[in-house]
């Protein structure tokens, strides 16, 4: 059974045109480039995807709402589909997005859009992450800790002079600066930057036509539409006094939180070596199933996402001419191209598992263990003699 969409772009359009207007602040933050393919994540009625169009080589426009999807498509929207955030990972493996626009997104970028997905966050940031190229960015305006606080709360507040639970009808997630910068890193992302910016809004019309074009959900909690005028009517009363300027002009206290996230070119790495065998993890530590299903994942993601992939150590106790080796393939490949992605085994917790899976898929064990445009090249030895033959120069071009 198909979810009921409560958004009506007649009323956005009425009511809340000031959304992509005061976009402009974090489009700049996210400074595409006419070479770049963007996702627009919760595009809405699409104004800001139209002013990206008009920049970028391809944009994709996302929205979980089918009636503001087909607003997007009769402004003009090139490409606008109806995906809901939570299932963005799917969508794009399902839908073969990648071979659709020839790759991962450069940048997604999202405006008002980030605190309606409020089933889980956490998959919303990892569907981000997993459509993005390697160093790609996410960029992105939302309502943070205190965005709309007073209506926001007079909503739940005249729910519960109704007798219902008024905090369980919020549609939205309005997280701290600190607590989504958490989330971020939590999936990988590195933050540059994340803050929380106070902004008094003006409203094209007043309150009540607020509360009609986002506060639907508290609104269908109630039975009849004579109950939902008085609500609304009692709200506005209330708040009057507070948020309606002497010319008569209404106001809310809008937060947003605004930042910029890189989905990491490489794993980090720590600034002292982590040996894996003072930490139990050893190649000789049996693994379980789950473990190496992950570094299974993880294996074959990095494989995927580079062009070049160097498994390597930066210190080996009992081998050290493995990290010798490992020295010498990089600064082989280096001598080339800068665009190549290392993992240290020797920095990483499961590096112990990594290797052991990189042994059952190509038979060495040993490192560095080197892959090129997806394909397994072999050790320190195998990449010279590419590169003594010319063909290593060939297969970086």
């Amino acid at each position: 059974m198909a979810t009921k969409d409560n958004w009506s772009a007649t009323k956005y359009d009425t009511n809340a045109n000031f959304v992509p207007i005061l976009g402009a602040t974090i489009l700049g933050m996210l400074d595409p480039k006419p070479n770049e393919t963007i996702l627009d994540l919760g595009c809405g009625d699409g104004v800001l995807t139209k002013d990206l169009e008009k920049i970028c080589e391809r944009v994709v426009g996302v929205d979980a709402s089918p009636n503001m999807i087909e607003k997007s498509k009769d402004l003009g929207c090139k490409d606008a589909r109806v995906v809901d955030g939570h299932d963005l990972a799917a969508w794009f493996d399902n839908e073969n997005i990648e071979q659709h626009i020839g790759g991962k997104f450069d940048a997604v970028f999202s405006n008002a859009a980030l605190h309606w997905m409020k089933k889980n966050p956490k998959d919303v940031i990892a569907g981000v992450k997993h459509v993005l190229k390697p160093g790609g960015r996410f960029v992105a305006e939302f309502g943070g800790y205190l965005n709309c606080a007073d209506v926001h709360g007079a909503l739940i507040a005249a729910l519960n002079r109704r007798g219902k639970d008024g905090k369980a009808y919020s549609p939205w997630f309005f997280p701290s600066d600190i607590h989504y910068k958490a989330l971020l890193e939590e999936q990988g992302f590195e933050v540059q930057t994340i803050s929380l910016n106070p902004r008094p809004t003006e409203l094209p019309t007043n309150v009540a036509g607020w509360i009609e074009t986002f506060g639907f959900t508290f609104l269908a909690a109630l039975d009849t539409d004579e109950e939902r005028r008085a609500m609304v009517e009692e709200i506005a009363e209330h708040m009057k006094i507070t948020h309606q300027r002497e010319d008569g002009k209404w106001f809310i206290m809008y937060n947003r939180c605004r930042f910029i996230a890189y989905k990491p070119k490489a794993y980090r790495r720590y600034k002292e070596p982590v040996i894996l065998k003072l930490m139990g993890l050893s190649a000789s530590t049996p693994l379980t199933p789950e473990q190496m299903s992950a570094a299974k994942s993880k294996v074959e993601e990095i494989i995927a996402n580079n062009k070049v992939a160097v498994f390597s150590k930066s210190y080996c106790p009992d081998q050290s001419h493995y990290a010798a080796y490992c020295r010498r393939a990089k600064e082989a490949i280096k001598a080339i191209t800068s665009e190549f992605f290392v993992i240290e085994l020797d920095q990483v917790d499961d590096g112990a598992a990594i290797q052991d899976y990189l042994q059952q898929k190509t038979g060495q064990r040993t490192v560095p263990n080197i892959f090129i445009n997806q394909k397994h090249v072999g050790g320190c030895d195998d990449l010279l003699s590419l590169k003594s033959s010319g063909e290593l120069q060939k297969l970086l071009a």
